[in-house]
C-alpha cells in the first residue's frame, strides 16, 4: 500500500522486539494480572461490509490491522494500526487507501477457560491517502479529496487528508494454546470528514500473549 509503509516497518519492528523480550503467558491468566504485566498481540485481517452513501463512489478492498493490548486499572488498554484499500467505484473519484492509527478500552468477560469476549471504544487518526487526480466530477458530497460539490465540481487526487476517527469494537477470543489463540469481531469507525465516513468492519486473526518487559512496566506506571 502506498500510505506510510516506514510506519508499518517500525511497528512491526517493535511488535517483534517485543516478543523477543518478553516471556509467553497462558490467556487464563490475563484476567489475574496487574495493570501491563501482560500484553496481547492481535494480528488480522478485516472486511467492510456495511453500505452507505460513501459505496457509490468507493468500494472497500481488503484490510489488515495489528493491535496491542495490555491489561489497565480497569479493564484493558490498546494501541494499533489499520490498512485498508478503498478502489474508485465511479470515474469522478481517485482511489485511496487508509491508515487508521487508534488508542482504545475495552472491558473483558471470561465466559470459560478457553473463551474470552470484550467490548470497548477507540479513537484516534484516519489518513487517507489518494490516488490519480480526475477532473470535472459530477458529485453531491465533500468526501476524499473532492474539494467542492456541485456538476462542475473538480475532484483533486494524488493528495492526502487527515481526520479525527472514533468507534466502537468487539472481539471474540479463544484460546488454542497456552499462549496462542484465535479470535473474530467487529468493529465501527466513524471518521469527520465534511461528510461522515461510517464503516462496519468484520475481523478475524491469531492473538500472542507475552510478559511485559520488566523496564516497560516501570515505563508505563
Amino acid at each position: 500500500m502506498r500510505c506510510c509503509p516506514a510506519s508499518i516497518r517500525l511497528l512491526l519492528t517493535s511488535v517483534t522486539a517485543l516478543v523477543v523480550a518478553g516471556g509467553a503467558v497462558p490467556l487464563q491468566a490475563q484476567s489475574t494480572r496487574g495493570a501491563f504485566e501482560t500484553m496481547t498481540i492481535h494480528v488480522g485481517g478485516a472486511t467492510n461490509f456495511n453500505r452507505t452513501a460513501f459505496h457509490r463512489f468507493w468500494q472497500p478492498g481488503q484490510g489488515g490491522d495489528v493491535t496491542i493490548q495490555t491489561p489497565f486499572y480497569a479493564g484493558q488498554v490498546e494501541t494499533g494500526l489499520a490498512l485498508h484499500q478503498y478502489a474508485a467505484a465511479t470515474d469522478d473519484v481517485p482511489a485511496f487507501d487508509a491508515m487508521q492509527m487508534h488508542v482504545g478500552w475495552s472491558l473483558p468477560v471470561t465466559l470459560s477457560p478457553r473463551l474470552q469476549w470484550q467490548t470497548g471504544f477507540r479513537l484516534g487518526n484516519y489518513y487517507m491517502r489518494f490516488g490519480d487526480a480526475v477532473q470535472n466530477g459530477h458529485v453531491g458530497c465533500d468526501l476524499g479529496g473532492i474539494k467542492r460539490c456541485g456538476d462542475d465540481a473538480a475532484t483533486i487526487g494524488g493528495d492526502s487528508e487527515s481526520e479525527f476517527f472514533m468507534g466502537l469494537h468487539t472481539r471474540l477470543q479463544v484460546r488454542m494454546a497456552p499462549t496462542w489463540s484465535v479470535h473474530t469481531g467487529a468493529y465501527l469507525m466513524n471518521a469527520y470528514t465534511h461528510e461522515r465516513i461510517r464503516l462496519v468492519y468484520f475481523s478475524a486473526g491469531i492473538s500472542y500473549t507475552v510478559q511485559t518487559p520488566d523496564w516497560l512496566q516501570v515505563f508505563l506506571r
